[in-house]
Formats: C-alpha cells, sequence, structure tokens
C-alpha cells in the first residue's frame, strides 16, 4: 500500500505540468480517478487483518456510496469525510461536476489532502502490525521525513 499511495502522490503531483496548459477537463478526469483509488485503498488500510479477512473491504466498497462516509469518519476523521461526501457527490452527476468545476486543480487537490490523510491516520498507526517492531522506528522515520514524490 505505501508504494501504491507513493505512485499516486507522484502521479497527483505532476498531473498539472501535463494538462494546465492543453485541458483543464483532463485534469479533472485524472484527479477525480486518483481520489476513487485512495479512497478505496484507504478501505484496505484501515481494516484490521481480520475484518479484511472476513470480506468487509468488499463489502464497503460495493456500497460506498452509502457507507464509506461514516466509515472514513470514524476511521480519517472529519476532513476524510468531507472529502469522501464530495467524492460521492462528483461521482452521482459526474459530467455536471466536470462541466461546472471552475478550478479542476482543486479535485487532484483533494486527492493529494485524502492520500496524505490515509497515510497518516491509516499506514502509519498500522507499522506494528504490517513490519516487525525491530524495523518500526527505522520505517516510520524514513515514511515520516522522506519527500512524498520519492
Amino acid at each position: 500500500m505505501y508504494l501504491a499511495l507513493t505512485s499516486y502522490g507522484n502521479i497527483l503531483q505532476i498531473l498539472p505540468l501535463f494538462y494546465l496548459p492543453l485541458n483543464r477537463i483532463g485534469i479533472f478526469d485524472e484527479g477525480y480517478r486518483y481520489l476513487k483509488e485512495i479512497a478505496k485503498d484507504g478501505v484496505t488500510i484501515s481494516l484490521s487483518k481480520e475484518e479484511y479477512e472476513s470480506g468487509e473491504s468488499f463489502k464497503l466498497i460495493k456500497n460506498w456510496r452509502y457507507d464509506l462516509p461514516s466509515f472514513y469518519r470514524e476511521k480519517y476523521g472529519g476532513e476524510a469525510e468531507k472529502l469522501i461526501l464530495k467524492l460521492i457527490t462528483i461521482e452521482n452527476d459526474y459530467f455536471y461536476s466536470r462541466s461546472k468545476c471552475r478550478e479542476p486543480i482543486d479535485i487532484v487537490i483533494d486527492a493529494l489532502k485524502l492520500r496524505r490523510i490515509i497515510f497518516q491516520h491509516g499506514f502509519i498507526n498500522r507499522i506494528d502490525e504490517l513490519f516487525p517492531k525491530t524495523h518500526k522506528q527505522v520505517l516510520l522515520k524514513c515514511f515520516r521525513e522522506m519527500p512524498s514524490w520519492f
């Protein structure tokens, strides 16, 4: 998951360089796509091994429009819940949202915000479960201090 979140961040950070001069809609489309992917990964990262093995992630992702806001509020807090509600608003009428978006870069910023929240409150909090204790301090230092583009 660390590699996925890092890859998403890399793409989102350079996305405006490719699209901004030519295609504002391209920024919206790609930003939305990554926002949705990050939201799905946030489900998987926050579940315990038992919850994951019971299929909880599939239930949440299948009914994401209804279940994710409260799930994100519980696991990640109010800011993450607001970002998920924005995602649902866009999903409910994608082409309208895209046509009325004044600043397409905002969706890229929202995706980066959600990525940061998931990384800080999901991945970092699961270091104990994911890695041997002997590696914990080194990993935490690397993950917290490493630039997001690395």
